[in-house]
């Protein structure tokens, strides 16, 4: 994909004018960032302590071209990440210590690095999605799944793979309604008093047959 601004077809767009957008537009850099760390702040707000600190560690690491937007009437509605030779927000050990410090950041990382994965050979990984909480249940999760599916496929990868917690039986049933199938499951069991969660369900999909999302 060019590093233009980019309509992507392929989706169910539920919302009517829903724009599919990778790179995600920098005037929405701010945006999608805030969108994604409402929806995942509860699995790191333990090893990041607050949002400012976890602003200044994971805002300036964001990647624009390893994301879809999607986007109405200039509004970011919701955000999906994806592998594509790093994480959509990648922060490194130097960037955990310019904020945290030497002593902190050694079990703030290790924490951190529970959440680590590696796309498989073959594998299109993706880091998730995050909807605003006001077009939650309006299609725009679905919308950005299907982005994602074309994303993949221009990538030539076979599988989709990604990453649920347990507990998160919505999430869970959209992946499936999608084509996704669970294809294991990594207990939590020691961390899920103080990360509250206890295990992740790794899904998958595979592209190898079956037709594209409808352009």
């Amino acid at each position: 994909m060019s590093g233009h601004e980019t309509a992507l077809a392929g989706s169910d767009a539920g919302e009517a004018g829903l724009r599919l957008l990778s790179p995600v537009p920098e005037a929405l850099c701010d945006a999608a960032y805030d969108v994604y760390l409402d929806a995942f702040w509860p699995k790191l707000a333990v090893a990041l302590g607050d949002r400012v600190r976890a602003a200044a560690v994971l805002r300036p690491t964001l990647c624009p071209g390893r994301a879809v937007a999607a986007v109405m009437g200039g509004r970011l509605l919701g955000v999906a990440g994806f592998h594509l030779g790093g994480a959509f927000l990648d922060p490194g050990w130097a960037d955990l210590r310019r904020v945290y410090g030497r002593w902190s950041t050694p079990w703030r990382s290790a924490l951190l690095s529970l959440y680590d994965r590696a796309p498989e050979p073959g594998e299109f990984l993706m880091d998730g999605i995050a909807v605003s909480a006001e077009t939650r249940g309006r299609g725009v999760g679905s919308a950005l799944l299907g982005a994602v599916e074309t994303q993949a496929r221009a990538q030539g990868a076979q599988w989709i793979r990604l990453d649920v917690v347990a507990e998160n039986d919505g999430a869970r049933r959209l992946y499936e309604r999608h084509g996704f199938a669970v294809a294991g499951r990594r207990s939590n069991r020691v961390w899920s008093p103080l990360l509250g969660f206890s295990a992740a369900i790794r899904m998958r999909k595979d592209l190898r047959h079956g037709e594209p999302p409808d352009r």
